[in-house]
């Protein structure tokens, strides 16, 4: 039974008369039982195998497709060997054992499965071990870079003038603005001398320092973004200050990006709690990290036993294979003496006799036997 049959409700348990030649028939059948809707808490499948039979090779030949079709369909292919073998192809390689007559062969394929299990979880806590070493180190590249902009900010903060409402100053090029508006103009008129408008996608362009505010300077470069030529603008003085518009944005800000210029100083408070939390959380993680790395693999010992026990059953296995096949024992020589009389005399017991009014014999009644031939009368 497979694809379409629904007797999953009381079904208790799933035999399989023979091995089908692909893993997902296998799935199929125990999928019949194996669902949603059985009403039966428990279930059991039963795989029939002939000891030293072709079934031996079947379910070979299943439990490699099985193995094959897991780590491809996992996205994992790194190696050109099959290492790993999932649940569906570990009974593939039981039945397949048990099918060779070799209990050595169902043993290896426990120990085979456990060793990989383990394997498993050492390559997960290796790469556990990576990412935390990765993490830790991280963690100290930002906490260095926060503690850099902290100096950075608490630097300029003595510096900061205050530019909000009529106290607005701005430096552009050669002039000084007390305006927003007449600022704004101001910048409209740099980009167009400076040929922004013109410059390429994927070109790029430093123009350096083209005024200053609140005594910090204003530093402009063009570079390429992913779909536009970005702008960005920075005080080279305060860290943290930038900020990146497209080409298109930047050309139409206009009062919208003196205003923004002017943000980027009076959020310098700001700027430096954000990076104080940024560097107490990048030691946080420091710590954590340190915490939990080295951490030994905790299943070590078991892993261990495991491969003692697999290199112990293959050796005998290869043992096995050296050794040289028995020979067959010579049949014996009986000859059985038979007579025309004796094949004559000979009638089959099946439960009938002959005649037209012959009725089917009573297995339940005792049949009393024949009376010995007299005289040397042939006897079978």
């Amino acid at each position: 039974m497979g694809v379409g049959t629904n007797v999953q409700a009381r079904a208790i348990a799933l035999h399989h008369l023979d091995c089908p030649w692909r893993p997902s028939d296998i799935a199929q059948r125990d999928g019949r039982i194996m669902r949603q809707g059985n009403q039966n808490e428990e279930v059991a499948i039963v795989r029939y195998v002939t000891e030293r039979s072709f079934d031996s090779y079947m379910w070979q030949t299943v439990e490699r497709k099985a193995a094959s079709f897991a780590q491809l369909l996992r996205g994992k292919i790194n190696a050109r060997e099959i290492e790993e073998i999932d649940t569906s192809a570990l009974s593939a390689a039981e039945a397949k054992a048990i099918a060779s007559g070799n209990p050595l062969l169902l043993e290896h394929s426990v120990i085979l499965n456990e060793v990989n299990r383990l394997r498993r979880l050492q390559r997960a806590h290796e790469r556990n071990e990576d990412m935390l070493a990765h993490t830790g180190n991280r963690a100290r590249s930002a906490a260095e870079r926060a503690a850099a902009d902290i100096r950075g900010l608490e630097a300029a903060a003595p510096r900061m003038i205050d530019t909000s409402g009529d106290r607005f100053r701005i430096t552009l090029g050669t002039r000084d603005y007390d305006s927003r508006s007449e600022a704004a103009h101001a910048l409209a008129a740099w980009m167009g001398d400076s040929g922004l408008k013109w410059l390429p996608r994927y070109g790029h362009k430093d123009f350096g320092i083209i005024g200053r505010i609140s005594s910090f300077d204003i530093h402009v470069e063009a570079r390429s973004g992913l779909a536009d030529l970005d702008m960005t603008v920075s005080l080279p003085e305060v860290p943290r200050s930038g900020f990146t518009l497209p080409k298109e944005s930047f050309l139409d800000a206009g009062l919208g990006l003196v205003q923004r210029i002017e943000n980027r100083v009076s959020g310098i408070p700001s700027l430096l709690d954000q990076a104080r939390e940024d560097l107490e959380e990048a030691e946080q993680t420091v710590a954590d990290t340190q915490q939990r790395l080295g951490q030994p693999f905790r299943h070590a010992q078991t892993l261990a036993d495991a491969e003692e026990d697999l290199a112990r059953v293959e050796s005998q296995l290869a043992a096995m294979q050296d050794e040289p096949a028995p020979e067959p024992a010579a049949p014996k020589s009986e000859r059985v003496e038979l007579t025309v009389e004796a094949v004559r005399a000979y009638e089959p017991n099946l439960g009938s006799r002959d005649g037209a009014g012959r009725e089917p014999a009573n297995p339940f009644v005792p049949v009393t036997p024949p009376a010995a031939p007299p005289g040397n009368a042939p006897r079978l």
